[in-house]
């Protein structure tokens, strides 16, 4: 005969998923916060553009007029951005299930370190014909912080639904 679970194992059950998919949600919604910033400037990059490509028109509206590709869709960005989806996703739609919810924490954990290594990925920029290194120019902003911060905590919340089980 099987084992019936406890109203306070269901109950904490169903709050480490809430907790997973709020903190989950909260980091996707930190790709529209500054993810990359140069600190001594007021320049910076917002997740999306991060994470997609940026461009820019320059000139004078309809006579010299022109497009100018600042960023690159960047992987890593795109990555951490996109794999909580994933986790929340699978924490929801397979709940009962310790294995995808294993794989669920293991995809808020690696969005946690895509995270925190973007800057380390951010881009090389080209200006004319001339190749500029800006490694060093960058800094990770607050967006990729909380970010990776919310994903890791997902991760834990879910990990911890695994282990209740």
């Amino acid at each position: 005969m099987a084992k019936r679970k406890s109203k306070s194992k269901k109950q904490t059950t169903l709050i480490l998923t809430a907790i997973a998919c709020l903190f989950g949600l909260a980091a996707i919604l930190m790709m529209f916060a500054p993810a990359v910033v140069q600190p001594d400037t007021d320049s910076s990059f917002t997740g999306v553009q991060t994470a997609f490509g940026y461009s820019k028109t320059l000139g004078i509206s309809g006579v010299l007029e022109g497009k100018v590709q600042v960023l690159n869709v960047n992987a890593l960005a795109l990555i951490a951005y996109m794999l909580p989806i994933a986790g929340i996703v699978l924490v929801v739609l397979f709940r009962k299930s310790s294995l995808f919810n294993f794989i669920a924490a293991g995809a808020f954990i690696a969005a946690g370190v895509c995270a925190f290594l973007m800057v380390q990925t951010f881009p090389a920029t080209v200006i004319g014909s001339e190749y500029v290194d800006t490694t060093g120019l960058w800094q990770l902003g607050i967006g990729a912080i909380l970010s990776g911060a919310f994903s890791c905590v997902a991760g834990l919340a879910s990990i911890a639904k695994v282990l209740l089980k």
